[in-house]
């Protein structure tokens, strides 16, 4: 069977040993081969691809989420050559203690948490109201940030987006590096930041997974997910 068009609301099965070519006018279309999910892949002529076939789309690794007393939040063994790269989303997140960082601590492939001084981090931020950027950095520190200067407060919450990329197949150093926007709302002192920040970790090692903790105190409000890009 050929189909040389088709339009409207309409879908069809193909059986198993269906040969031939689709032309498209409008509408989506789903098809079934046999007991195989299939879709239509555009490339100028349409042809069938499996349902498999998604390299560089994001798929959803883990979500980890609380309302109070949160010690760390465990990303391990969420990292594999399956991926490319990682997307890091902190839906929301605060921290119990006054001028608190929120740090990152990779986890390499025997499960040891990385706390030797291998990471090299760095950022800049605005406030609203203000012109003046705040800066800081730094090199060989015990970990990596996600945010710095939170407050304990009602409606004292941080966003962010991070992109991480994990290169444990090479052989040189600096293969994990993670960076992104953050935006910061102090209840307390009614203020909002946003700024860049992004760290990386410069040792050799495999990584299999990371750590999100405050520097003191507790996590609270939390709502952080990652997901993966499909190797391309």
């Amino acid at each position: 069977m050929a189909l040389t068009r088709l339009g409207g609301n309409q879908s069809i099965n193909l059986a198993t040993n269906t040969t031939g070519t689709l032309g498209v006018a409008n509408g989506g279309i789903g098809i079934t081969s046999g007991t195989t999910d299939q879709f239509l892949k555009f490339t100028g002529t349409t042809t069938l691809a499996s349902a498999t076939d998604n390299a560089g789309s994001l798929v959803f690794i883990k979500r980890v989420s609380g309302d109070s007393n949160v010690s760390s939040l465990d990303f391990d063994n969420t990292m594999s050559s399956t991926y490319d790269g990682y997307l890091l989303q902190v839906r929301q997140m605060g921290i119990t203690t006054d001028q608190g960082n929120i740090y990152v601590r990779v986890i390499n492939s025997s499960g040891s948490v990385k706390d030797n001084g291998g990471y090299n981090w760095s950022r800049i931020t605005m406030e609203a109201g203000n012109s003046t950027l705040s800066t800081g950095q730094g090199e060989g520190a015990q970990e990596g940030y996600l945010a710095t200067d939170m407050n304990n407060g009602s409606g004292t919450l941080m966003s962010g987006t991070y992109t991480m990329i994990n290169k444990s197949d090479e052989d040189t150093a600096r293969r994990f590096k993670c960076f992104g926007n953050v935006v910061q709302y102090d209840g307390v002192q009614s203020r909002f930041e946003q700024g860049t920040i992004g760290f990386e970790y410069a040792s050799a090692e495999t990584i299999r997974g990371f750590n999100i903790y405050p520097q003191s105190g507790s996590l609270n409000y939390v709502d952080v997910a990652l997901y993966g890009v499909n190797n391309s």
